[in-house]
């Protein structure tokens, strides 16, 4: 019998037998590489059109609530030019807004509001917006006119500043008696 493991192939072979060894591995790392693309481009590219869709809805929602106050703020600029005051909270709810947050859903506090008022206090404001690509807070109608996207702390903080001024003010024009 012929030993067949103690022959040694010749060198072309040996070099033949490296090419085909090498092209598997070129083959293999191919169809990796097409399979790897075939599942992760399909799934890379639904991730960012679903993110893409929660950013866009978003940033709708919060223009939307922006644009609710823009158009309250219309509102109360043109209730003020005809009646010479600021609406009472009974007289916005009369109001026809475009925007698809309602008068109901807006807090209207001109009971606060002063002449002396600081022009950054909160006439009007909606309900907190929870966000998650963007900061959430409050569209915020000021008593200057200025419509603002605030955080909740900084909402908070110019409604107890408002509110301290209307205290004070207020208590000095009632008779001492009450004070």
């Amino acid at each position: 019998m012929v030993e067949t493991e103690n022959i040694k192939p010749t060198e072309s072979q040996a070099r033949a037998s490296r090419a085909r060894e090498k092209r598997e591995v070129t083959l293999r790392h191919s169809r990796r590489i097409v399979l790897a693309r075939r599942l992760f481009l399909p799934v890379l590219g639904t991730f960012l059109l679903v993110v893409f869709i929660l950013v866009g809805r978003e940033w709708t929602n919060k223009q939307e609530y922006l644009n609710g106050i823009k158009d309250l703020q219309k509102k109360i600029e043109a209730f003020e030019k005809e009646k010479g005051r600021l609406p009472y909270p009974g007289e916005i709810l009369q109001f026809d807004l475009t925007s698809r947050i309602k008068a109901e859903g807006i807090r209207y506090e001109a009971e606060f509001i002063l002449d002396d008022s600081p022009a950054d206090s909160p006439l009007a404001y909606t309900g907190l917006l929870q966000l998650r690509f963007f900061s959430s807070g409050h569209a915020v109608l000021e008593k200057s006119g200025k419509v603002v996207w605030l955080k909740s702390a900084k909402l908070e903080e110019l409604i107890k500043r408002r509110n301290q001024h209307y205290r004070y003010r207020h208590s000095e024009q009632l008779p001492l008696i009450y004070k």
